[in-house]
């Protein structure tokens, strides 16, 4: 179980209950009509039996970034299957039982034909180059190293080429990923206290915490072997348009960075009354989605099509 901001370092904020942060501040949001939210939630367990309850606990709302990129990526293997394999598949029903069975039989009389085209290979590499043809390119594969390169040089000088069977076969889907990048340049004492306060949310609750408790009889604090989950993190855009990006998945922050002078250069202001502040930070923050994105997350865009033609019939009507 995570921690409660009402007991961390940001107590202070969190005493009225939800810690909400921005920048600008208020009174300069008209500049800024469209806004990122980044909403921290974390999640509870009052007792072992009990079920998980997630609260919200800070909101922080930031400008608009000049990029919004969103990527996706499938994850496809290349294996070389062979030509045996390629043939059973091809000829085999589709059980695995089946699929299996024809790779042992082929297996065992591979072992006797490679004798048979070794033996031959000085007298006739004619004959050698046949019998890989007719064996299949699994048998390469299964040849002794000398075998290997006799067949490789009969290949070489008839000028051809071991087909591999290549596949290209579907293995999972990977979690999105999304990168943003936030540049302040606070303008008085107060702003520079809402960045600090800002980017100390951001990396207070991208880290773990130590486990605290018992869990059924154990005690988690001893000797601090145990850590808490850090919270997550829900990404909102503002300007829900006509064009924008789907709906963001629940997140955990992986990356931050935080770069106090950005002008290469040491560049601090001292208010009255206040410690001396960076004139520019840039706040760059990578998150990961924790559930993966499939064709029900994204939606059926033909349902999408039918519902804009109907739109455009009850337009013209």
């Amino acid at each position: 179980m995570a921690y409660s901001v009402k007991s961390a370092p940001l107590a202070k904020l969190g005493a009225k209950g939800m810690v909400n942060l921005m920048f600008p501040l208020e009174d300069q949001l008209t500049y800024h009509t469209h806004h990122i939210i980044f909403t921290v939630y974390e999640t509870k367990r009052e007792a072992r039996n009990s079920p998980d309850t997630t609260e919200a606990i800070a909101r922080i709302k930031l400008p608009m970034t000049q990029e919004l990129q969103v990527s996706y990526n499938a994850g496809y293997a290349n294996p070389d299957l062979g030509g045996i394999v390629a043939s059973a598949l091809a000829a085999a029903d589709k059980t695995g039982s089946a699929i299996s069975e024809m790779a042992s039989n082929n297996l065992e009389q591979n072992k006797t034909y490679i004798k048979e085209i070794v033996a031959k290979a000085t007298a006739n590499p004619g004959s050698l180059l046949n019998g890989v043809v007719n064996a299949g390119g699994a048998v390469l594969n299964q040849l002794a190293p000398i075998g290997g390169v006799l067949v490789q040089g009969a290949m070489s000088a008839a000028g051809i080429a071991r087909n591999p069977h290549k596949a290209t076969l579907f293995e999972g889907t990977d979690f999105r990923s999304h990168s943003f990048s936030f540049r302040f340049s606070p303008v008085k004492a107060s702003e520079s206290d809402a960045i600090r306060n800002i980017i100390h949310i951001f990396k207070y609750h991208m880290h773990p915490g130590y486990a605290g408790g018992t869990y059924g009889g154990v005690d988690l604090s001893s000797g601090n072997h145990f850590f808490s989950t850090p919270e997550f993190f829900k990404i909102e855009l503002s300007n829900k348009g006509k064009y924008t990006v789907n709906d963001y998945q629940i997140c955990v922050l992986k990356g931050m960075t935080v770069n106090y002078q950005p002008s290469n250069y040491p560049a601090y202001a001292r208010a009255a009354g206040s410690g001396p502040a960076p004139m520019e930070v840039i706040m760059n923050l990578e998150f990961q989605e924790t559930a993966i994105i499939t064709k029900e997350v994204i939606g059926d865009p033909y349902m999408s099509i039918d519902q804009m033609k109907a739109n455009a019939r009850g337009a013209s009507d």
